[in-house]
């Protein structure tokens, strides 16, 4: 997903505000974000087996209004 020309960190944020926890950075992973050409940093945001409905709408709602 492409920002149009704002940083991983402003998604960050603007999730932040949100109750979003969705870190941006390269999570140390420098080789693949180098060979695949990703930004750097990039969003990151995983759900686990204790994610409510609640919680993945929220997610969807922050970066809804944030693009």
């Amino acid at each position: 997903m492409s920002f149009d020309g704002r940083d991983a960190r402003q998604a960050q944020a603007h999730l932040a505000a949100r109750g979003v926890v969705a870190p941006a950075g390269s999570f140390y992973a420098y080789e693949p974000f180098n060979a695949l050409k990703l930004p750097d940093p990039a969003l990151r945001a995983g759900l686990a087996p204790y994610n409510t409905a609640d919680d993945v709408d929220r997610l969807l709602e922050g970066l809804s209004t944030f693009v």
